[in-house]
Order: C-alpha cells, then sequence, then structure tokens
C-alpha cells in the first residue's frame, strides 16, 4: 500500500488499520521512519531559521554595542580602554565583561563573582568566552568556535571584516551544516519517540482487546498503534512549525500528542470487533445456505433413488406381467396344438373304413 494512501486511511479510515496491521512490523516501522523524515525536515529548516535569525541578531548587537576588535593567532584584542561592561537584556545575558588583556586567576575569578550576581553573564577573554550563572559555567575556547564557522587560526579578521563574513554567502556551508546534523538528531530522536509511545499504548490497546474478546497478538496491536500516531505527528508538524515563527506554547501537548494516538487505536479496535462479528454473521449464514443446499441435495438425492427404485421396480413388475403373459399364450397354444394333433389321429380310422 502507498505511503500517502496509508496516511489517509490512518486518519479517515481507521477500519482499515487490522488490514495495514497484517503487513506486518517492518512495514509499520517504514511508514514511521517516513513519517519522522518529514517531520525532521521541518526541525531542521526551524533551526536553520532560528540560527539565521540568531546570527544577525548577533551580527546586529556586535556592530552597535561591542568595540573594534581584531583576531589573530587564535586570539581576540580589543581596542580601548578594558575592561568593557555592557549590561543588555536583549540577548538574554544580563552582564557581558569584555577584556582581552593578559588576566590572572585571580582577576578572572572575581570577573565571574561580579557576573554571577547579575544572574546570567558572559566573560570574554582573549581565547576564550565563559558563560555563566548562579550554579553553572560553560567555556568554549574561541579558536574552537570560530572553526565550527570555517575560520582557521591563521585567519585574521577585525570587527568589520566579521560582519561582513556573518552576512556574506560563506554561511550558506554553515547552515548546511546546522541542518544535516539537526536533521539526522531529529531523526533518531523522534524515532525513539514515536516506537516508545507506540509501545506504551499499544500495550493499553492489548488490554483493551482484552476485555472486548478480541483476539489479536501484541505485535498485531504495537503495528496498529503505529499508524495511530498519524494524526498526532501531522499535530506536531504543525506546532513545530509555528513554533519556528512564533512563541505560541500548548502546555500539555505530549499528552495531547499520546491522547489522540489513544483513542483511534481503541476505535481500531473496536471497529475490528464489530468487522470480525460481522464476518462471524456472514460466515454463519453461508453455513446455513451450504447447510440448506447440502439437505437439499440429499433430499433430491434420495427422492431420486426412490424414483429409481420405482422405476425398478415397475420394470420388474412390468417384466413380470409380460412373462406371464407370455406363459399364459405358449401354454394357450400348446394346448392348441395338442388338441388339433388329437383330432387328426382321430380322424385317420375314420378315412380307411370307406
Amino acid at each position: 500500500m502507498k505511503f500517502l494512501k496509508k496516511v489517509g486511511n490512518s486518519i479517515v479510515k481507521t477500519e482499515r488499520y487490522a488490514e495495514m496491521a497484517a503487513d506486518g512490523v517492518k512495514s509499520a516501522i517504514k511508514y514511521a521512519l517516513a513519517i519522522v523524515a518529514i517531520m525532521s525536515i521541518v526541525v531542521g529548516l526551524g533551526s536553520v531559521y532560528r540560527t539565521n535569525q540568531t546570527i544577525n541578531e548577533l551580527a546586529n548587537y556586535i556592530e552597535n554595542n561591542i568595540p573594534e576588535f581584531s583576531y589573530k593567532d587564535g586570539n581576540i584584542s580589543v581596542e580601548g580602554e578594558q575592561p568593557v561592561t555592557i549590561e543588555s537584556k536583549e540577548t538574554g545575558i544580563n552582564k557581558i565583561i569584555i577584556d582581552t588583556n593578559d588576566k590572572t586567576e585571580e582577576e578572572i575569578s572575581k570577573y565571574k563573582e561580579t557576573l554571577k550576581e547579575s544572574g546570567i553573564g558572559m566573560l570574554i577573554l582573549k581565547d576564550k568566552i565563559i558563560l555563566l550563572d548562579n550554579s553553572n559555567e560553560v567555556s568554549n575556547n574561541i579558536k574552537d568556535m570560530l572553526a565550527q564557522f570555517g575560520i582557521n587560526e591563521s585567519n585574521e579578521f577585525t570587527k568589520t571584516d566579521f560582519l561582513q563574513y556573518l552576512h556574506g554567502n560563506q554561511m550558506f556551508n554553515v547552515y548546511i551544516g546546522i541542518f544535516t546534523m539537526t536533521y539526522i538528531y531529529a531523526i533518531i530522536m523522534y524515532m525513539i519517540q514515536t516506537l516508545g509511545i507506540a509501545a506504551a499504548i499499544a500495550i493499553i490497546g492489548y488490554f483493551v482487546a482484552m476485555i472486548l474478546k478480541v483476539k489479536m497478538r501484541y505485535r498485531a496491536v504495537f503495528n496498529m498503534a503505529v499508524y495511530s500516531l498519524t494524526l498526532s505527528s501531522i499535530l506536531q508538524m504543525i506546532y513545530l512549525g509555528v513554533n519556528i515563527f512564533t512563541t505560541f506554547n500548548i502546555t500539555y501537548f505530549d499528552i495531547m500528542y499520546s491522547g489522540v494516538a489513544l483513542i483511534y487505536l481503541i476505535a481500531a479496535i473496536f471497529l475490528t470487533k464489530i468487522d470480525l462479528e460481522k464476518q462471524q454473521e456472514e460466515l454463519t449464514k453461508v453455513e446455513e445456505v451450504q447447510k440448506e443446499v447440502r439437505e437439499k441435495i440429499e433430499e433430491d438425492k434420495k427422492k431420486e433413488e426412490k424414483d429409481k427404485k420405482n422405476e425398478t421396480d415397475d420394470k420388474k413388475e412390468k417384466e413380470k406381467k409380460d412373462k406371464e403373459k407370455s406363459n399364459k399364450e405358449t401354454n394357450k397354444k400348446g394346448k392348441t396344438t395338442k388338441k388339433k394333433t388329437k383330432k387328426e389321429q382321430g380322424g385317420e380310422p375314420e378315412g380307411s373304413n370307406v
């Protein structure tokens, strides 16, 4: 069965679930993988879009708030008096401290304490960037970060060069890389999620089938559970697509996701039961018709045998009568001949006397 036809049947023709489940677990998993692959495209494109938006915001922020700087031999050098302190919540970071001069560990620790007091802070040193809050701290080497954008340690650039790079065609390869990584990650995660939820609701479906006295193996119920996730997966794609452009949020979406699938699965089991009952009724009718036909055939056969027997008896009776008639005629003829012979024998003396 073609993929799009399965999608349509999974949404509007739950009575076809049993038929699709009969295709086997392998077919159900392929179907789930196809659904997940489409969903992962949405996730990948969304990741690229959000990354592009973030990079544009970062470029605008650097252009308007960060002093002139240059990059050489894996280190950043900022012009002017340092440290430079920037307080802003536009980027989600409350305070940024920039100091690209050589600093001792003690001086760096003081900067960290100051930033922790602000909530979320960022410390930019000559060779690394540290993001921290009250309980966590993440340190990234500037050289390694720039390498992700295709900028090697041997490259040199200024603030202007860096901004041109962020807005240039070179970012296309970065976006391709982001899409590929996000796509692969999404396929793995959503496939695990889909099969996990299918397995979970299939357990419920299996007990429902037992209660309804529908004989079904867990494997068949699992296959039906995979198809029951179709509408939920489409709704999730729409939800992910909306979240790319807005901050719209559904608090209990995960519960709704599983709930819709479970409703579809239970409905499919009910319809399977009804279908089996109809088939049983039709089978019973067929058996009754077959029984009537057999009885009619046996009755006709007995009648035929009786007619044949009567015909045989009539034939025998006729043969008997014909034989008796023949015997009578033979006896009668014999008597006549005997009488004539005697008469002829009695007439010879009379002729001799004359």
